[in-house]
């Protein structure tokens, strides 16, 4: 079976918790089953990725480090919380793994329970993600006013934690082009 691409986001504060879901997600893989972890990050020391890649030593799966620029996202939405630049790191998948058709995206604050084969096979076409819709925008603007974005014009929301990317569709679709636009800064 061809590998598994699965994406994480996330900077030095996290390095812990991140060790924790890639463990996790490694020894829940089934047998069958091999992941080419990619960490997207702007800050990870090499010491640090060092050590995370330790997690796949002596294993059938991989890691690799994406430096990515923060000030690519300068203009784009964020809250008073904990959206920083790097929650948007994971918009640049397609772009950053083009030679993978889809691939899996999660935040590190997980700890898998079972292997993802079935869920990244699962058929996409026509649409460029597959997520799980939280609740909807007015409900998010009335009960967790910190959440919301008012540039968000969608009548519904989704969960931004998982996501399985149509890569393929996405960059047919100039998909990372069209965000930049939205944000008003062109893609560099």
């Amino acid at each position: 079976m061809t590998a598994i691409p699965v994406v994480f986001c996330f900077d030095s504060r996290i390095i812990l918790g991140a060790s924790v879901a890639i463990k996790s997600l490694i020894d829940c893989a089934k047998d069958s089953t091999t992941y080419d972890i990619r960490i997207f990050h702007s800050d990870i020391k090499l010491e640090d990725q060092k050590n995370l890649s330790l997690l796949t030593k002596n294993t059938r799966h991989s890691i690799a480090f994406h430096y990515i620029d923060p000030h690519i996202f300068n203009g784009a939405p964020r809250n008073k919380g904990s959206w920083t630049e790097i929650v948007y790191y994971r918009l640049l998948t397609p772009e950053i793994l083009k030679e993978y058709d889809k691939a899996i995206y999660s935040d590190v604050d997980v700890l898998f329970k079972g292997d993802l084969s079935e869920v990244y096979n699962m058929n996409l076409d026509g649409y460029e993600i597959g997520a799980v819709p939280s609740c909807t925008v007015k409900s998010i603007k009335v009960n967790q006013p910190e959440r919301h974005f008012p540039e968000n014009k969608n009548e519904k929301n989704y969960m931004s934690g998982f996501i399985i990317f149509n890569c393929k569709l996405m960059r047919e679709e100039k998909t990372v082009n069209k965000f930049f636009e939205k944000i008003g800064r062109a893609h560099v």
